[in-house]
């Protein structure tokens, strides 16, 4: 995957910079609709000072996004995930 300035608050672009690229590896966790049907929902990624919020899940190791040199970087990105037909993501603990 590639990605351009602004993944884990790597700095902000003015008008004349170009956007830098890097290739990530690793993993995020999203936060979806559960219970519902639904055949458009949000689908959201969160980060704080480039720390991915959840790093990982209760009790299992840490899994997350790294770049190039290695470094962890957070996603944040609010996206709509829309589906052909109506579809439910049941959550059990």
């Amino acid at each position: 995957m590639f990605v351009s300035a602004g993944v884990g608050g790597m700095r902000s672009l003015g008008r004349s910079e170009a956007a830098p690229s890097t290739t990530l590896k690793g993993s995020v966790i999203g936060g979806v609709t559960t219970d519902k049907m639904f055949s458009s929902g949000p689908f959201t990624h969160t980060q704080k000072a480039g720390k991915q919020k959840p790093e990982g899940f209760l009790g299992e190791e840490k899994d997350v996004l790294k770049n190039n040199p290695g470094e962890q970087v957070g996603l944040a990105d609010n996206n709509v995930q829309k589906n052909e037909a109506a579809i439910e993501i049941n959550a059990f603990f």
